[in-house]
Order: C-alpha cells, then structure tokens, then sequence
C-alpha cells in the first residue's frame, strides 16, 4: 500500500472512530472501526467494524451506511485531497474466522 493511500486510510479511520462514538445509540453496545480499506483510485473505502453483542451489527451497518455520504461530505471539508473516498460500511468477520481456524487446528490436534 502506498504512503499516500495509508495515509487517507488513517484519517479516515480516526474521523470514525470519533463520529461512531457520537452517532451510535448506547443500547448498541461498543462499535469498533476495525478496518479501512481505501481502493488505489482513492474513490472507495471498505470500511469493516465490529460490536461486541452480535445482534447490534446488523442495525449498526444500516445507520452507518445511512449516515454514509454525511460522513463523505465532513472529511471532504476536512482533507486536502482531490478525492475522498466514497464510504461502505462492512461487518469484519475476522475474529470469527481465527476461532474457525482455531477449531480446525484443535481437532487436527486431538485426532493426531
């Protein structure tokens, strides 16, 4: 990834993280910004969370991605780039898929 590319990837995830701590109703439970993946164009950002009681994910994701071009239009007014990126908030399944492979390995373990 490229300096600059890992730069607006920063930004962007500090701003977030700052607006999801206004934005989200307490009774969600704590939302992390996990991720951001912005695409080498600069027009595109993945951005991947997660909550700590699962059922709130899939409410946090609609009012984020709701919340999307607000959110779009802060940074433009803050950043001094030519392209900020548009916003798609994603669920990060990465630690469901490390205790995937933890449950694999522990077989493999176990039949061995």
């Amino acid at each position: 990834m490229n300096k600059r590319i890992s730069q607006i990837s920063s930004v962007v995830q500090k701003y977030l993280s700052q607006k999801i701590l206004q934005d989200i109703p307490e009774d969600y439970g704590l939302v992390t910004v996990v991720d951001v993946i912005v695409a080498p164009d600069l027009k595109e950002a993945k951005i991947y969370i997660s909550t700590i009681d699962e059922p709130s994910l899939e409410p946090v994701l609609k009012l984020l991605n709701g919340k999307s071009s607000e959110y779009h239009w802060e940074l433009k007014k803050q950043m001094t780039v030519r392209y900020v990126p548009n916003l798609h908030f994603y669920a990060d399944n990465s630690l469901e898929k490390i205790n995937k492979v933890e449950k694999i390995l522990e077989e493999i373990k176990n039949g061995a």
